[in-house]
C-alpha cells in the first residue's frame, strides 16, 4: 500500500479577516485587568482571602463591561460575540455578588463561571 502525500492530512485553518482579527485584538485587550483578578480568586487559600478577590474581580468585570459596551465592533462576528460577553461578563458579577451575599453555594458559583469560559474560548476561535 503507497500513501499519497500529495494531499496534507490535517488542512491548516483559513485566516480570518482584517475586520474580525481587530476586533478580536481590541476584545482581548480588554481582559488583563480580569485575568489578574480571576487569578486572585485562584490563588485564594481560604474564604477570607476569596472575598477580596471576588470584590476585585467584581470591580475589573463591571470595568470590562463599561468598555464593552462603548466599543464600536468592525465585524459581524465582533457584533456577534461582544453581547455574549457582556451577558457572560454581567452573569458572574451578579453570581459573585450572590455568592458573597451567601445566596448561592460555591457548586453552583463554579457553574456559573463555567458559562463565561465558553465564551472566552470562542473569543480565542478565530485565527489571526
Amino acid at each position: 500500500m503507497v500513501l499519497d502525500v500529495s494531499e496534507p492530512a490535517v488542512t491548516a485553518p483559513a485566516m480570518a479577516p482584517a475586520d474580525v482579527c481587530c476586533d478580536r485584538s481590541e476584545l482581548e485587550g480588554l481582559a488583563p485587568p480580569l485575568s489578574v483578578a480571576d487569578s486572585a480568586i485562584v490563588k485564594a487559600t481560604s474564604p477570607t482571602s476569596v472575598v477580596p478577590a471576588l470584590k476585585g474581580r467584581i470591580r475589573a468585570a463591571t470595568s470590562v463591561i463599561r468598555e464593552l459596551e462603548r466599543y464600536e465592533t468592525a465585524s459581524s462576528w465582533g457584533a456577534d460575540i461582544k453581547p455574549r460577553l457582556i451577558a457572560g461578563l454581567v452573569r458572574t458579577v451578579r453570581a459573585d455578588r450572590a455568592y458573597l451575599d451567601g445566596k448561592i453555594d460555591w457548586q453552583t458559583w463554579l457553574n456559573e463561571k463555567d458559562e463565561l469560559n465558553q465564551v472566552a474560548d470562542d473569543l480565542s476561535a478565530p485565527i489571526c
